[in-house]
């Protein structure tokens, strides 16, 4: 048996799902989240370890694809942080997206979120606000409830890569009313509204928000404005019928006018009708 044959086998076990920041994979990654071997007496080149070499193939190919795919636009330093919405254009994405955003989903509805965190958190590295990975993490950690959540550190980073993005103060507001941080869930739901106004699930989430701390008018009023946005969920509708306060025939009251419009991007997800009741 060669001397690297047990490490090699472990990483056999797994499928290509599993590859960085020291989820058991066989690879973890430096201090820049770039992924690399533990050790070269394991590279597939090794006289040690030669049989193994294509189970490491296999394992790394999805990482090499990664990085090419952003290695080709010419957009995508993977050494340091990128904005999201700036490598969008350029498909720069593409490569997170597809090896990395379904596994991290995938992990988390399986309930293994140390690996779901890893997987997201590959993506948070390159592109800090991601929507999607941004919101899968908040998800893996209100539900893991671990100290090694560092949630708001994310929340930060992504707000400094990029402050006039209003889908990452949604993110942000739909955690806060997770942990039941009303007030300020609604001051970040607002300042959604100030970079777009016109942001169907800023307005609808800004409703459950004053709807939960009981500001009816202010919650019919954000309410009428989200489905006259387009808003498909009944639930803000039936709620507001419910508490006695829904009213189509009230005064619009928007907040202040948009300073900036937040740039195009995945879809902004929406507090669920079933957690805004609770």
């Amino acid at each position: 048996m060669c001397s690297g044959q047990r490490s090699a086998e472990r990483w056999s076990g797994f499928d290509g799902s599993d590859r960085a920041f020291g989820n058991g994979s066989g690879v973890l990654s430096n201090h820049n989240g770039v992924p690399m071997l533990m050790n070269s007496r394991h590279l597939p080149g090794s006289r040690r370890c030669r049989p193994h070499a294509r189970v490491l193939i296999g394992l790394l190919a999805p990482l090499v694809a990664v990085f090419a795919t952003g290695v080709a636009s010419g957009k995508v330093d993977y050494n340091k942080a990128n904005d999201y919405y700036a490598a969008l254009a350029t498909g720069a994405t593409k490569g997170v997206d597809q090896f990395h955003l379904g596994p991290c989903e995938k992990r988390l509805g399986a309930r293994d979120y140390p690996k779901a965190m890893g997987e997201c958190n590959f993506i948070l590295k390159i592109f800090p606000n991601h929507p999607t990975a941004l919101a899968l993490m908040s998800q893996i950690c209100e539900q893991w409830k671990s100290p090694t959540c560092m949630l708001y550190d994310y929340f930060q980073n992504a707000i400094a890569i990029n402050p006039r993005v209003a889908d990452t103060y949604v993110i942000l507001g739909i955690h806060l009313h997770h942990v039941q941080q009303y007030s300020k869930a609604i001051e970040s739901y607002r300042h959604a509204l100030q970079l777009d106004p016109n942001l169907t699930n800023a307005h609808y989430n800004l409703a459950l928000a004053y709807l939960k701390t009981k500001q009816f008018d202010l919650a019919n009023a954000h309410a009428q404005r989200a489905y006259a946005l387009g808003a498909s969920l009944p639930g803000l509708r039936n709620m507001l019928k419910e508490a006695g306060h829904w009213d189509p025939t009230a005064k619009d009251n928007n907040p202040a006018p948009a300073a900036e419009k937040s740039p195009g991007a995945a879809a902004t997800p929406t507090l669920s009708d079933d957690a805004a009741a609770k």
